[in-house]
């Protein structure tokens, strides 16, 4: 029994997450693990003597005292992008997962908390990316066009319009990208079952149903799936391997 409790307590103190003990009443912290403590800023001691969300800047407290009180009515849930104030000033965001455990007639919460930092920077970033990528599938000359997994076009820039004789508008969500193959073409098309989906030629057909002339396409899957970002296309299509 000894020994499980030594590997236990080893467990928690080695964790790379911050794990917390909170008094679902009082609030105060009873217990944390070293990655806690560094997360925070602070020292087990100093943290007893503190209210969970007096970690927070004071502009938040009460948004933040509120969603603790709605966690320990329900019993479990999720803080996100809790902004942790550090005694040097700094603020960092964590997320912090919750759930109160009861043990005979005593009941506690035991959270589980990670620096975001990093997803936060990247989901910023991404959408950055993702207007830069719309910017040039909008205004670049090449045709360009994504379906689902039915092959009904989610999206099409005003090349791949002008090209097949529509509106933009006219072709998101209503219409199949074989529509704009020949009879021959289309019969092929049904053969891209497994990426990579090259078709080195194949002949497009107008809304008038004016043959065009041959032209290169590359149609393709993303991540084995129809429905991806349209950074992930775009960086697949225009980016050099």
């Amino acid at each position: 029994m000894k020994k499980d409790l030594e590997k236990y307590y080893l467990a928690f103190n080695e964790a790379s997450d911050g794990i917390v003990f909170i008094d679902p009443n009082s609030g105060l912290v009873e217990d944390c693990n070293l990655a806690f403590e560094k997360l925070v800023g602070r020292s087990l001691e100093r943290l007893k003597e503190i209210k969970f969300w007096h970690l927070v800047p004071v502009t938040e407290r009460r948004l933040t005292k509120k969603s603790f009180a709605e966690v320990v009515s329900i019993g479990t849930g999720k803080l996100s992008e809790l902004n942790i104030e550090r005694p040097d000033g700094s603020v960092i965001p964590i997320e912090l997962r919750l759930k109160q455990i009861s043990q005979n007639e005593d009941a506690f919460l035991v959270g589980i908390a990670r620096d975001i930092s990093e997803k936060i920077l990247i989901s910023k970033a991404l959408i950055e990316f993702e207007k830069i990528y719309r910017t040039i599938f909008e205004n670049t000359s090449v045709a360009l066009a994504i379906g689902d997994e039915n092959t009904i076009i989610k999206l099409a820039n005003p090349s791949f319009a002008k090209l097949c004789g529509f509106e933009v508008e006219e072709l998101k969500g209503k219409i199949s990208w074989r529509q704009f193959l020949s009879p021959k073409e289309r019969m092929v098309s049904y053969r891209f079952d497994l990426p990579p989906l090259v078709v080195p030629l194949v002949k497009l057909v107008q809304r008038s149903l004016r043959p065009l002339e041959p032209v290169v396409c590359n149609p393709m899957r993303c991540a084995g799936v129809f429905d991806c970002s349209l950074s992930s296309i775009l960086q697949s299509i225009l980016l050099p391997r």
